[in-house]
């Protein structure tokens, strides 16, 4: 055979090299905690995630292999907290998936720090994992009882939004009571030795204050579809490449179906990768709703009365306006149209 000439070599090893690194990206997820992400193509989505138990949904969607059975383009990318969450995400150099509640999300459009975010899937509703407590012999049972006490909570929050929604059902405010300025963490602790009457918590800090002997008022299970977390994406990257994160969405429900199915395996496969302890994993998981293709159709739907994100974000919308964060209308369209759920 006569010797290909240096021009034929060249395109020879091309061909060679771009069938081989098609091989290796061709629905293959990566899982990475490294600062510095390989990017696989333009259309890798990208989810940053932690330790929160629902975010570990997309790893079990990795472990039982429906990325790659369904050829999404994925990679997980592991954050230490909140802070390397913010830190990534604000370095606009790659569009990441990440998770956030709605309220937040909606913050987020309307103070201009993500203009092209879209909300592509709901991630969870809270059943039970942010609640309204009350200090030990405290003599408050109901939220009516809060006026004229002093009621912890982090403002400009879920778990503000959430207590303002309980409010309202009583015709009362913020006013009626002194707000005492704490993190979920503190409020434990500032129940039983008296600093405040009554909190705001989510889990594990519901769990501790209840064990200290707190009291509850009353929590997310009574009030389910308030606490929303949603996945969040760049608008433009995900219409660019709506297929592939048509398959991610894919994915993700048939983990969520998965552990709905399996939790015991599930919990096992978590806990082992994370160095968690199952029993704990388990109980946070006990307190929220994971979300099924069905919940995103009927969230996604206008016409879903509560149970649409439309219609919680007008509440989250005039919760916002009220504590003077919007000043202008939200642009529901974007953050909720042309979503991914439809046509699965």
């Amino acid at each position: 055979m006569k010797k290909l000439s240096i021009f034929g070599q060249s395109i020879l090893v091309f061909l060679i090299l771009s069938m081989f690194l098609y091989g290796c990206s061709e629905g293959e997820p990566l899982v990475t905690d490294d600062s510095t992400v390989q990017l696989q193509s333009d259309e890798t989505v990208r989810f940053l995630y932690s330790d929160w138990p629902p975010d570990l949904i997309a790893y079990l969607a990795q472990e039982k292999g429906f990325f790659e059975e369904n050829q999404a383009n994925v990679e997980l990318i592991k954050v230490s907290g909140y802070d390397e969450l913010l830190e990534k995400k604000a370095s606009q150099e790659i569009p990441y998936v990440w998770s956030f509640t709605l309220l937040d999300a909606l913050k987020e459009q309307a103070t201009g720090e993500e203009a092209d975010g879209q909300v592509l899937l709901v991630e969870d509703y809270s059943a039970g994992a942010d609640a309204v407590l009350a200090a030990p012999d405290s003599g408050i049972s109901a939220v009516i009882d809060l006026a004229g006490k002093k009621v912890g909570l982090e403002e400009e929050t879920v778990g503000e939004f959430f207590l303002n929604i309980l409010l309202s059902r009583e015709n009362m405010s913020f006013d009626d009571f002194e707000v005492v300025s704490l993190t979920s963490e503190e409020v434990p602790e500032a129940l039983v030795s008296g600093q405040i009457d009554a909190g705001v918590a989510y889990e594990p800090d519901v769990s501790n204050a209840l064990e200290m002997g707190a009291t509850l008022i009353t929590d997310s299970s009574q009030e389910r579809g308030v606490i929303v977390d949603v996945y969040v994406g760049k608008h433009s990257h995900i219409q660019e490449n709506k297929e592939n994160y048509e398959r991610f969405a894919q994915s993700i429900f048939e983990a969520a179906d998965y552990y709905n199915q399996h939790p015991d395996e599930s919990i096992d496969i978590m806990s082992k990768a994370f160095d968690m302890d199952p029993d704990e994993l388990r109980q946070t998981f006990e307190t929220l709703q994971i979300a099924t293709l069905r919940d995103n159709q009927t969230a996604f739907n206008r016409s879903s009365g509560f149970s649409s994100l439309y219609n919680l974000a007008k509440q989250a919308e005039q919760f916002l306006q009220d504590q003077g964060v919007v000043t202008m209308p939200l642009d529901y369209d974007a953050l909720f149209g042309d979503n991914v759920v439809d046509n699965l």
